[in-house]
C-alpha cells in the first residue's frame, strides 16, 4: 500500500496547499539552522536524524495532515521501497501517531474509482480558521466541518465557478462562523442569492463582484456585522438592493451600482460609497456621512450640484463621471474638501477656469473625457502646474489644442505623467525649471506630437502609434541607429493599441 502526502496546511499561509515531503525535510533544515544559534541546546536538536527532525517540525508547528491511502496492484516492491526508504514517509507517521491527540478525525468515506480505492484519513485541527481550497472542493464540503469556527474560506477550484442552492446553502449552514465570503467570478445558478445568506451572522466581508446576481435578498438586512459590501457587477449593470440594506449600521464600504432609491445617510459609518448614482445622492443627506473618505458618483449632468460635496470633510478619495458626451457642472464646491487627496473626473470640461478652484491639498489627478475632441480648448498646463502637492498627473482626451506650455517652477512635486489620446498635440514647450522630479512619463496615442522636450527623453515611454517626426527626433537617444527606431516603429505601429480608461 503506497502512501503520499495529499495536502498540508502549511502555518505561514494558513492555507491549503500542496506541499512534498522534500520541502518538509528542507522547512526542518531551517529549523536545525535556527536552532543552532541557541548553542548546545541547539547542537542536541543538529544530531538527530533529518525524518525524526521532520516530524518534530511538523509536531512545532502544528502542521496538519491529509493523508491518501492508495492501492496500487502490480507495484508492490516500489510501494515497499517508498514507505520504509522515504525519509519523508516515515517522518508522516510518526507525526499522526505524535499528534493524533490534538486532532479529530472527519469522513472516512471511501471512494470508489474504477479499479482503485480510497480510504481517506482526514485530520483537521480546530485551530485553523482560514482555509484555501485549490482542488477537490465537493470533498472537501462533504467532510465534516461543523466544529470548525472557519473564519475565511478561499476556493480557487475551477469545479466551484458554478454554485447552485445546494452549495450555498451548505456553505451558510457548515460555517455559521465565517467572517469573510468572496464569490468574485462565480457563477450563481438560477442568478438569485439564497434567503440562507442570512444565517452568516459573523460576516464582515461579503463580495459578489462579477457575477451575474442583480438582485440582493432581504434577508441580507440580518448581517448586522457586515462592513464591505461588494456587488459591482461589471461596468454597466446596477444590483438591485433591498432597502435592509440601511439597517447595516456597521457598514463601511459599500461598492456597487444600484437604481432604487436607498437612503445611504443613515449609514453613518460608510467610509467608502461607489458608485452611486446622480440621482440617488440628490436625496441624500452629505452632512451625515461624517466618516465618508471615497465617492464614487456617476451619470453627472450639467444642471446637477455638486454643492453637497463639500460637506464632506473626511473626503479623500472623489471619481466624478458623467453621462455620455455630458458637461460638468460647476466644481467649485471641491474647494471645501481640504483633505481631498485624489480626483478623477471623466466627463466634458467645457472652461480650464472650472479646474482653477480646485484644492491645494490634491496629489492624483485624471482629467478624462468620454468622448474624442470634447475636451478642453485652452491648455491646462499653466493652471494645473499651480498645484503645489500634485504628483500624479493624467490628461486623457482632455485637450483639444496644438500646444502644451509648462511654466518655470510649475508642477514641483510632480513625479508620474500621463498624456493620452490628445490628437491635435503638436508641441510641447516646458522651462527648465518646470517638472524638476519628475520620473515617470507615459505618451500614448499622441500622433501629431513632434518632438519630447530634450531633457524628459530618457524617462519617456511612448506606446501606440508614433508619428514618423517624433520617431526621427528621437533617433539620436542613446546612440540608437535610425533604422532601429524606424523598424520599431513599424512594429509598434502594427500592434492595436487602446487607451487606458
Amino acid at each position: 500500500m503506497e502512501v503520499h502526502l495529499f495536502d498540508i496546511y502549511d502555518p505561514r499561509s494558513t492555507g491549503i496547499m500542496l506541499v512534498s515531503g522534500e520541502r518538509l525535510e528542507l522547512e526542518a533544515e531551517e529549523l536545525c539552522k535556527y536552532l543552532l544559534l541557541l548553542g548546545k541546546f541547539g547542537a542536541i536538536f543538529a544530531s538527530i536524524p533529518a525524518s525524526i527532525m521532520t516530524a518534530i517540525y511538523c509536531i512545532f508547528f502544528r502542521t496538519n495532515f491529509i493523508f491518501e491511502l492508495v492501492k496500487k496492484m502490480g507495484q508492490f516492491n516500489d510501494t515497499v521501497y517508498a514507505i520504509f526508504m522515504s525519509h519523508a514517509t516515515i517522518a508522516s507517521v510518526v507525526a499522526v501517531f505524535l499528534f493524533q491527540t490534538l486532532l479529530f478525525s472527519n469522513d472516512e468515506a471511501r471512494k470508489h474509482n474504477g479499479s482503485h480505492w480510497r480510504d481517506k484519513v482526514n485530520l483537521v485541527t480546530p485551530f485553523r480558521h482560514r482555509h484555501a481550497i485549490h482542488t477537490q472542493t465537493q470533498r472537501y464540503l462533504s467532510l465534516d466541518l461543523s466544529e470548525l469556527k472557519v473564519r475565511s474560506i478561499l476556493l480557487l477550484d475551477k469545479e466551484f465557478k458554478h454554485l447552485d442552492d445546494k452549495k450555498f446553502i451548505k456553505l451558510c449552514t457548515t460555517f455559521l462562523h465565517l467572517y469573510v465570503l468572496d464569490l468574485e467570478n462565480i457563477y450563481i445558478v438560477g442568478a438569485k442569492l439564497p434567503d440562507a445568506i442570512g444565517n452568516l451572522v459573523h460576516l464582515k466581508f461579503l463580495g459578489l463582484s462579477n457575477t451575474n446576481l442583480f438582485e440582493l435578498p432581504s434577508s441580507i438586512g440580518k448581517l448586522k456585522n457586515l462592513q464591505t459590501l461588494d456587488a459591482l457587477i461589471d461596468d454597466r449593470c446596477s444590483c438591485k438592493l433591498p432597502s435592509q440594506i440601511t439597517q447595516l449600521t456597521n457598514l463601511r464600504h459599500l461598492i456597487t451600482r444600484y437604481e432604487v432609491p436607498l437612503q445611504v445617510d443613515r449609514l453613518t459609518n460608510l467610509r467608502t460609497l461607489k458608485y452611486i448614482c446622480c440621482n440617488q445622492w440628490k436625496h441624500t443627506d452629505a452632512s451625515r456621512l461624517v466618516n465618508l473618505q471615497e465617492l464614487g458618483m456617476e451619470k453627472i449632468m450639467k444642471s446637477y450640484s455638486l454643492k453637497s460635496i463639500g460637506s464632506l470633510k473626511s473626503l479623500t478619495t472623489l471619481f466624478l463621471v458623467c453621462s455620455y458626451g455630458e458637461t460638468f457642472p460647476p466644481l467649485e464646491p471641491l474647494s471645501s474638501c481640504e483633505n481631498l487627496q485624489r480626483l478623477w473626473l471623466s466627463g466634458r470640461i467645457e472652461e480650464v477656469a472650472i479646474v482653477n478652484n480646485l484644492p491645494k491639498s490634491i496629489t492624483v489627478l485624471v482629467l478624462q473625457s468620454t468622448v474624442l475632441f470634447t475636451g478642453l480648448e485652452e491648455d491646462p498646463m499653466p493652471i494645473l502646474g499651480k498645484l503645489p502637492n500634485l504628483k500624479h498627473l493624467e490628461l486623457s482626451r482632455a485637450y483639444n489644442g496644438k500646444k502644451i506650455t509648462c511654466n518655470g517652477n510649475s508642477f514641483g512635486q510632480l513625479e508620474t505623467l500621463r498624456l493620452g489620446d490628445l490628437k491635435n498635440l503638436e508641441s510641447w514647450h516646458i522651462h527648465t525649471t518646470a517638472m524638476s522630479v519628475l520620473k515617470s512619463l507615459t505618451i500614448f496615442e499622441c500622433p501629431e506630437l513632434k518632438k519630447i522636450p530634450e531633457r524628459l527623453e530618457h524617462i519617456a515611454v511612448l506606446d501606440g502609434p508614433l508619428t514618423m517626426k517624433l520617431v526621427k527626433a528621437m533617433a539620436h537617444i542613446d546612440g540608437t541607429s535610425l533604422c532601429y527606431i524606424l523598424k520599431m516603429f513599424e512594429v509598434m505601429s502594427s500592434i492595436n493599441y487602446h487607451a487606458i480608461t
